[in-house]
């Protein structure tokens, strides 16, 4: 899997908790993070 994906499945159902790889093709796992900090959907899940 990619963060291009993952970003995809955080924004289709919602999530309690958020556990991710740093280093993952496409996008880091920092770039992944700094994405849902952006959205508003997204900002408050634990990582």
């Amino acid at each position: 899997r990619n963060g291009y994906e993952a970003l995809k499945l955080l924004k289709s159902k919602n999530y309690d908790l958020m556990i991710t790889d740093l280093e993952m093709p496409q996008i880091s796992g920092y770039e992944l993070i700094e994405s849902a900090r952006n959205d508003i959907k997204l900002e408050d899940i634990p990582i």
